[in-house]
C-alpha cells in the first residue's frame, strides 16, 4: 500500500512539474522609473501581485506581503506590485501604506495578458521562469483569537524557500 501511494506521488509530482507553466513575458516601468522585463529576471525567484486600491482583500494582505519583502531583502528574490490603479493613486497609497514592492501602475493590460479573473492574484516564478504558485483571492484562516489572518502571504513564502533551494 506505501508503495502505491509513493508510486503515485511521484507521478503527481513528475506531472506537476513537468507541466508547470511558463510565465507570460510583460516589459513595464515602474512608478520609479525603473525598466522591468520579466524574462530577464531568470536566474531569480519573481513574486508578482495584481492588486487595486479599492479591493478590500487586495489591503488586507499588504502587511504580511510587505514583511516578506523584509524577510528576503538579501535573497535573488524580485517581488513585483501590478496595480490596475493610475500612478497617482498607487503613489497615494503607498504614501500611507508600506508595500515595498517594485510598483507598475496602470497594468489592466498586463493583467488581461496574464488571463487574472480574481484580486488579489498572487504568482511565484521559479529561477527558470515557470509558474510555481498561483492564487486568486484572499485565503484566509483563524488565528488563536478567532480573527482571521491572510494565508496567502505564508504559502508564497513556502513557495520561495522552495525555489531558492533549487
Amino acid at each position: 500500500m506505501k508503495i502505491r501511494f509513493f508510486v503515485l506521488i511521484g507521478f503527481w509530482l513528475t506531472f506537476t512539474l513537468a507541466f508547470a507553466q511558463e510565465a507570460t513575458d510583460f516589459e513595464a516601468n515602474t512608478i520609479d522609473n525603473e525598466k522591468i522585463k520579466l524574462s530577464s529576471l531568470k536566474g531569480k525567484v519573481v513574486v508578482l501581485n495584481f492588486w487595486f486600491k479599492r479591493c478590500k482583500p487586495c489591503r488586507e494582505e499588504i502587511p504580511d506581503l510587505h514583511l516578506l519583502t523584509q524577510k528576503y531583502k538579501d535573497k535573488e528574490v524580485v517581488f513585483i506590485a501590478l496595480s490596475l490603479d493610475s500612478e497617482k493613486e498607487v503613489k497615494e497609497f503607498l504614501s500611507e501604506n508600506e508595500f515595498a514592492y517594485k510598483h507598475i501602475a496602470n497594468a489592466r493590460s498586463i493583467a488581461n495578458k496574464w488571463n487574472i479573473k480574481g484580486y488579489p492574484t498572487n504568482v511565484v516564478i521559479d529561477r527558470n521562469g515557470k509558474i510555481i504558485f498561483s492564487v486568486s483571492g484572499l485565503e484566509v484562516v483563524p488565528d488563536a483569537n478567532g480573527t482571521y489572518k491572510p494565508l496567502t502571504p505564508k504559502n508564497i513564502d513556502k513557495k520561495i524557500e522552495k525555489a531558492l533551494q533549487r
